[in-house]
């Protein structure tokens, strides 16, 4: 999908989903009798910045013509402000930013975008649609007979043409074909329908039907099934586009079941929730949809990223970093994200001597998610195994299985301390800090918690001073505490 661009002629249109079906026997036949059809004249203003990017305009648009006199299948979409036809040959969802149509085959219909004001010329066909409460929509239906204005409604409109129609309007069958009958079904919201001079606001559960002879009426279901007219069909069930679409993703037509999912978020905002953007998110990673697969994984649940992030990693797009994903970890980066954790693993040795191997699993998503130790038990072998599980690795496709094996070697509290305090007899307090630090690690004991206070003070590191200043005995901390206030720390 191409992104939005204010310099990019292709913004605002995704070619992906202009997909046409199969040709018919009589494609050519059908194509080459519409080529013969008069095409009218668009104004447009010249762009003073060259004239290759009108060629290319004028070939993008050549090709959404050819796709909407072919005849285009599942979600049509649309930029925010724009143009564009559609003639479908299948029943179609056609999105056009906050509000959206369900077409019916044979729905023929042009449409043009201005900030929230959209324009349709619906010339044939029935179409359902849910129109935002920020959107006004103006439908002129059936070339010139009606005019539909909409905002925060559901409706459809019908434009057709037949003896039913001619009978139902009052209409002489000798002029039923030139007759195009409208009719306006309102399901919810403010709607009025302009025919020959008059207007009438329509309520909704109200039907309204225009022909070019005569005003906007109201009709009853009865009087459409004695004219032979069809009964109105009601609203789309958008609960049933997410029961489909979690069935077609079952069936591992995983494209398919993100239109599905798409269009029932249009159907209804209800329906635009956390856990059916999940749905459509692992839609779009399995059918290697990168642009859409990104656009929900924001919309889902901030706990559960990471791991349904692994959907897509699977499928080469990171949703965490937004960068190419390699296949897997590579043994050096395995290395260099062990070299900084060997020293707090060094600091699980305690007592113990000897050799501890740990093997681990890396998923794709970055994350340790087992880790397995020989010796299999004991605080030495827990203490590792935290350690790594609290390491991240980069994103990758499939992850890895790593193993590493750590040489401990016992540790003497008694020798660091006096390390420590040989260090601080030369000036050199933060390096004594960090030997008595390593000798409480070893071996917790109030012995080194004095002298690891005293070389935080004088190395002015506050935070450890206060640290161990609350592990000082109360009744000395008054007169110990002077070491740091010397050195600008006070409690």
């Amino acid at each position: 999908m191409i992104e939005n661009d204010d310099h990019n002629p292709l913004a605002g249109i995704d070619l992906a989903a202009w997909q046409a079906p199969p040709a018919s026997e009589r494609l050519a036949d059908a194509v080459v009798a519409r080529m013969r059809e008069p095409v009218p004249a668009v104004a447009t203003e010249r762009d003073e910045r060259g004239g290759r990017r009108w060629w290319l305009i004028a070939a993008v648009l050549a090709a959404a013509a050819v796709v909407a006199v072919l005849g285009v299948r599942g979600m049509q979409r649309a930029p925010r402000d724009g143009h564009g036809s559609v003639a479908a040959a299948h029943p179609s969802h056609l999105d056009l930013g906050a509000s959206s149509a369900e077409l019916e085959t044979g729905a023929d219909l042009t449409w043009q975008r201005a900030g929230n004001r959209l324009e349709v010329a619906q010339r044939r066909g029935v179409a359902t649609w849910r129109v935002s409460g920020d959107d006004e929509l103006v439908i002129h239906a059936g070339a010139t007979v009606a005019s539909v204005e909409a905002t925060g409604a559901s409706l459809r409109v019908e434009v057709d043409m037949n003896l039913s129609d001619a009978r139902l309007m009052g209409t002489s069958a000798a002029v039923a074909a030139a007759v195009s009958l409208v009719t306006v079904i309102v399901y919810e919201g403010h709607v009025k329908v302009t025919g020959n001079g008059q207007t009438v606001n329509v309520a909704p559960g109200n039907t309204v039907a225009v022909a070019p002879s005569t005003p906007p009426r109201t009709i009853t279901d009865d009087q459409r099934a004695v004219a032979g007219a069809p009964p109105r069909t009601p609203p789309p069930d958008c609960n049933a586009m997410i029961a489909r679409g979690q069935s077609e993703l079952q069936q591992g037509l995983d494209a398919q079941a993100l239109r599905t999912f798409e269009s029932a978020f249009a159907c209804d905002p209800a329906l635009d929730t956390e856990s059916n953007h999940t749905l459509a998110y692992m839609a779009a990673c399995r059918a290697r949809d990168e642009g859409a697969a990104k656009r929900h994984f924001a919309q889902t649940p901030a706990d559960k990223r990471e791991t349904i992030a692994q959907i897509c990693l699977r499928n080469g797009i990171d949703s965490l970093g937004g960068k190419p994903v390699p296949a897997s970890i590579s043994r050096r980066t395995a290395d260099d994200a062990i070299d900084t954790i060997r020293p707090a693993i060094d600091d699980c040795r305690k007592t113990f001597a000897g050799a501890v191997t740990a093997q681990f699993r890396v998923t794709p998503a970055g994350v340790v998610s087992q880790v397995t130790t020989d010796p299999s038990s004991g605080p030495v072998a827990q203490c590792i195994a935290a350690v790594i599980r609290g390491r991240r690795f980069p994103a990758t496709q499939r992850g890895g299985l790593f193993t590493y094996t750590f040489q401990l070697q016992s540790c003497d509290a008694e020798a660091l301390i006096q390390d420590g305090q040989v260090k601080m007899t030369q000036g050199l307090d933060a390096s004594a800090l960090v030997a008595f630090e390593r000798a409480l690690k070893c071996k917790p004991d109030a012995q080194a918690i004095l002298p690891a206070f005293m070389a935080a003070c004088r190395s002015r590191n506050e935070p450890k001073a206060r640290i161990y200043y609350k592990k000082l005995p109360a009744d000395k901390r008054d007169s110990i505490s002077q070491i740091c206030v010397r050195n600008g720390i006070t409690f």
